[in-house]
């Protein structure tokens, strides 16, 4: 995962932020920050709020546990994208710019129009078996039994 410093496969110490955005990979690096589903779905609670938000406010929201929001928090913390600040007793978290809040929120909607767009599509969405997503139609190399979407089962191919 991002952020991580253990050495685990596929992930990027913290340090090596600043080297990925400065070296020219920062779409990718950013996307690799945001990718898990419980750290876009807080970032889309702290959306709603973007005065900031508090780990039990987002756990509540979202219907996880504190350690687990807390996990999350750090990893968008030393992405660069969450911020906090200290409110009484309690720390508050929010997207760290503007700009980064805009350009989530775009990848929100991005993300609820697809659906919609592949959904003219001839084709294009399917619910194939796993044999047909890996080609295998029992008569042939790279056959597609069917002539359905040769993306997987339920995904889009538009």
């Amino acid at each position: 995962m991002i952020g991580q410093s253990d050495g685990a496969a596929g992930s990027i110490p913290a340090a090596a932020a600043v080297t990925a955005t400065a070296s020219g990979d920062s779409s990718a690096w950013l996307l690799r920050c945001i990718c898990d589903e419980t750290r876009f779905s807080m970032l889309e609670v702290m959306l709603q709020d973007r005065r900031g938000v508090s780990v039990g406010g987002l756990a509540s929201s979202l219907g996880r546990d504190q350690p687990l929001i807390s996990h999350h928090l750090r990893r968008l913390r030393e992405c660069g994208i969450v911020t906090s600040r200290q409110d009484g007793k309690r720390t508050m978290y929010r997207i760290s710019s503007p700009r980064l809040a805009d350009l989530i929120a775009e990848i929100a909607e991005a993300g609820r129009e697809i659906p919609n767009l592949c959904a003219g599509a001839p084709g294009a969405c399917s619910s194939r078996d796993d044999d047909d997503y890996n080609g295998n139609d029992g008569g042939g190399v790279g056959g597609n039994r069917g002539g359905g979407s040769s993306s997987g089962p339920g995904r889009c191919d538009c």
